[in-house]
């Protein structure tokens, strides 16, 4: 069932979305600074092409760590980032519509 679930998924629409990911890695791979982005811009193509049968685990589930302090510390300037992200340079994306 995997195996039908992942043939028309990526008939469908994932070939599409792995091939922006992938062009997404291939910009951030031009700088030095963009290579981590770029990795995980390619692990986003694999799974965008072929999502079933994959368990998508988050990090703090691996490394046996649970939340402490520096963690939560991370994730708050994370998600501030991301709002600034999306007010200076996500709405970019819209006004072009």
């Amino acid at each position: 069932m995997r195996f039908v679930g992942n043939i028309i998924w990526f008939v469908f629409g994932g070939a599409i979305l792995a091939l922006l990911w992938l062009f997404g890695a291939l910009i951030f791979a031009v700088s030095i600074i963009g290579l981590p982005i770029s990795r995980g811009a390619i692990e986003m193509a694999k799974l965008s092409a072929f999502p079933f049968g994959k368990d998508v685990v988050h990090v703090r589930e691996l490394d046996g760590k649970g939340l402490t302090a520096v963690t939560a510390l991370t994730g708050t300037i994370g998600f501030i980032a991301n709002i600034v992200w999306a007010i200076f340079f996500g709405s970019r994306c819209f006004s072009a519509i």
